[in-house]
């Protein structure tokens, strides 16, 4: 897992908190002890249960969304898709003759 950190210096100590949860932060002598603090805090609040990943999966891409299309919906998409390539195969072979 990564997370987002960042820091802050004052009066000779630095905090290193998440971004998007300043609660959960840690005071340090410096940089890496103050992240090495973090690091165990966020390690128990797993252990703890406080914190958990949940993987969500969504319809982000036209491939997910695909398996909700009609039959009408892939074969409008299929001849839009094959008049595309026709008119690109066309102004190619216009473009370059010599390639026919």
């Amino acid at each position: 897992m990564q997370l987002a950190i960042s820091y802050l210096s004052y009066n000779g100590t630095v905090k290193a908190f998440v971004l998007g949860h300043p609660e959960w932060r840690a005071v340090g002598k410096s940089k890496v002890e103050a992240e090495g603090l973090l690091q165990k805090q966020v390690q128990d609040r797993i252990r703890a249960g406080e914190l958990k990943f949940l993987e969500v999966e969504g319809p982000n891409t036209f491939a997910s969304r695909a398996a909700v299309l009609t039959n009408e919906d892939r074969q409008a998409w299929a001849e839009v898709t094959a008049k595309i390539y026709r008119e690109r195969d066309a102004e190619k072979a216009a473009e370059f003759p010599e390639c026919l």
